[in-house]
């Protein structure tokens, strides 16, 4: 038998900005699998992260909350440009 899903804390109620979630929430929050912000992390590229031990990141939730703001896009208007500060 397999172990329960957690629920991820940006949802069970830590919502303060300076929240750690780990890769497999931040992928979840962002919608883009664990293995794509791996190599986003290798590019260079994708949120911001924390680099927590070794091997271990984490992402804080105000990144993730601006990295998905930044890349908002509006049928019919492109990227919101208004959100890239």
């Amino acid at each position: 038998m397999s172990a329960p899903k957690r629920t991820p804390r940006f949802i069970d109620g830590s919502t303060h900005p300076d929240t750690i979630l780990d890769t497999n929430e931040a992928a979840q929050f962002t919608g883009e699998a664990p293995g794509t912000l791996a190599n986003k992390r290798a590019r260079g590229e994708g949120p911001p992260y924390v680099k927590i031990a070794r091997n271990r990141v984490g992402y804080r939730l105000a990144d993730l909350i601006a990295y998905t703001r930044r890349h908002r896009i509006v049928p019919g208007e492109g990227p919101d440009l208004d959100s890239a500060a």
